[in-house]
């Protein structure tokens, strides 16, 4: 069974960084995440 989740997240810096370590603790949990926002936070989000 896959284990899929998307996040959606707009805003600020400081709004969208909250989901950004939701995503990064789903993964280390074997989850497959992808976070859709703005990409402005492109580094933030592959760093």
């Amino acid at each position: 069974m896959s284990k899929r989740i998307l996040i959606l997240t707009a805003g600020s810096r400081g709004d969208v960084q909250p989901y950004v370590a939701l995503a990064k603790g789903l993964h280390r949990e074997g989850y497959e995440v992808a976070v859709a926002t703005d990409a402005t936070f492109f580094a933030l989000i592959t760093g």
